[in-house]
C-alpha cells in the first residue's frame, strides 16, 4: 500500500481548460431532447417518460409550464427510488420533509466550501457524495428549477459523460484509479470501478487543495499515481465534453449520478436582484 498527496499545477493542462469551462458557459451544447410537459402532470404520468430516458442515455431533461409542487416533486422522486435525507445540520434550514434542498444563490463568490452550493461560485466537476460508500452515494440526482435568475448566461449546471472521459484515458490508467481511494475515507469506493461493462467514477476536482490518497494495487510510485490523477483531469475537462442545462423556470433535469459527473458555472461575483433557486433531491 502507497500514501501519497496529488495538488494540482497551474501548468496542468485541466487548469485552464476549467477556467474556460466555469467561468462561462458559451458555446457549451445544450442538454437534450427536452420533453414538454402542461402543468398539472401528475409524477405518475411522467415517470415512463422519466425511465426510459435515464434508461437509454443517463439524463433526462423535462420541461413543464410552471414548477411542480414540492411534494409532487417528491412523489416523482419517490417512485424512481428512495429519497435520501439531508443529514447535514447546517443545511436543515433549506429543507423541506426532509430530502428537498432548496438551493437558493444568497451569496456572492466564496472560498467557503460547505456554503459554496448557495453562491455565484462555480463549482468544479465532481460525482455526488463521491467520499461515501456506494451504498450512501445517489444513484439519481433530480432538479427542478423554480427561478433562473437574472443571469440567464451564468449559473448553468454541467455535465460529462463519465464514459467519455473513461474514453480518454488508458487501460493502465484506469487500473491505477480502480486500486485508488481518498485518504480520509478507506470505507468510500476506489476512483474507478467497473459496474454493468462500464467505468463509473466516484471523485471530484480538489482544484487549489491537496488531495490525500491510498494506492492499494501493485507496485507504482507517487509520481505515476500523480500522473495518471493529471490525465484524469485532463479528461474530465476535455474541450467540447461538457453539455450544459440552461435554466428556465419549470424545467426538470434527472441525471445518474453513475454516469455522469456535474458542476456549475460561476456567475456574477455579486448575488442578482432575482435569485436563482432550483430544488434538489438525491435518489438511491
Amino acid at each position: 500500500m502507497l500514501e501519497g498527496r496529488f495538488a494540482e499545477s497551474d501548468t496542468d493542462r485541466h487548469v485552464a481548460r476549467r477556467a474556460e469551462l466555469l467561468d462561462g458557459d458559451g458555446g457549451i451544447p445544450p442538454l437534450g431532447p427536452v420533453k414538454q410537459w402542461p402543468v398539472g402532470t401528475r409524477p405518475e404520468r411522467v415517470l415512463p417518460s422519466i425511465s426510459d430516458e435515464l434508461a437509454d442515455n443517463g439524463l433526462a431533461v423535462a420541461d413543464f409550464d410552471g414548477p411542480l409542487p414540492p411534494d409532487d416533486f417528491i412523489g416523482l422522486g419517490e417512485q424512481l427510488g428512495s429519497v435520501m435525507q439531508e443529514r447535514d445540520p447546517t443545511v436543515q434550514p433549506r429543507v423541506y420533509r426532509g430530502g428537498l434542498l432548496n438551493l437558493v444563490t444568497e451569496i456572492g463568490h466564496t472560498a467557503d466550501v460547505a456554503v459554496q452550493p448557495f453562491s455565484t461560485t462555480g463549482l468544479a466537476m465532481h460525482t455526488e457524495a463521491s467520499g461515501k460508500p456506494v451504498a450512501e452515494q445517489p444513484r439519481y440526482i433530480a432538479l427542478m428549477c423554480l427561478e433562473p435568475g437574472d443571469q440567464d448566461s451564468s449559473a448553468q449546471t454541467v455535465v460529462v459523460a463519465m464514459a467519455d472521459i473513461a474514453a480518454r484515458l488508458s487501460r493502465d490508467d484506469l487500473a491505477v484509479l480502480e486500486e485508488l481511494r481518498y485518504h480520509r475515507n478507506t470505507a468510500g469506493p476506489f476512483i474507478a470501478r467497473q459496474e454493468e461493462g462500464r467505468t463509473v467514477l466516484s471523485f471530484r476536482d480538489f482544484c487549489g487543495d491537496e488531495l490525500h490518497w491510498v494506492h492499494e494495487g501493485r507496485s507504482r510510485s507517487a509520481t505515476e499515481i500523480n500522473d495518471v490523477l493529471r490525465r484524469l483531469l485532463a479528461a474530465i475537462y476535455h474541450p467540447g465534453s461538457a453539455r450544459v442545462a440552461r435554466w428556465r423556470r419549470g424545467r426538470l433535469v434527472v441525471l445518474d449520478n453513475t454516469r455522469f459527473m456535474h458542476g456549475r458555472t460561476a456567475g456574477a461575483r455579486e448575488t442578482g436582484a432575482i435569485r436563482r433557486h432550483l430544488q434538489r433531491l438525491r435518489i438511491n
